[in-house]
C-alpha cells in the first residue's frame, strides 16, 4: 500500500509532494520583490539612464516570468520539468542584477 496526498491505496502511484512551508513565505516574499524590482526602474531614468535596460530586464523578469512560473509550480507540482526552467530564468535574473550592480558601481572608473 503506498499513501498518495493522505489517502493510502493499493498499485496506486504516488501523489505530488507536499509544499514545503518554506516556498509558501518564499513566494509570496518573491512577489513582492519582483515588483519592487519593477518599479525601480522608471524611477532609475530620472537618476541615471546608464544601465537602464539592464535594470528595466532584471526588474521584468520576475514580474513577467519567474513570479507566475513559480505560482503555477506551487499550485500543480510536476515532474520537475516547470522547476528546471524556472530555476533557469532565477540564474538569468541573479547574472542579470550582477551586471546591473557592476554597471552602477562601474570598478576602475576614479571617483
Amino acid at each position: 500500500m503506498r499513501k498518495t496526498g493522505g489517502e493510502t491505496t493499493e498499485n496506486a502511484r504516488p501523489g505530488p509532494p507536499e509544499t514545503s512551508p518554506s516556498i509558501v513565505l518564499l513566494t509570496p516574499a518573491h512577489r513582492i520583490e519582483s515588483e519592487l524590482g519593477a518599479a525601480l526602474a522608471p524611477l532609475g531614468l530620472t537618476v541615471s539612464r546608464l544601465g537602464l535596460l539592464g535594470t528595466v530586464a532584471a526588474g521584468g523578469l520576475p514580474a513577467l516570468h519567474i513570479y507566475p512560473r513559480q505560482r503555477d509550480a506551487l499550485a500543480d507540482p510536476d515532474d520537475g520539468k516547470r522547476l528546471r526552467t524556472l530555476s533557469m530564468l532565477a540564474g538569468i535574473y541573479n547574472l542579470l542584477w550582477a551586471i546591473v550592480v557592476v554597471l552602477i558601481v562601474r570598478p576602475g572608473s576614479r571617483p
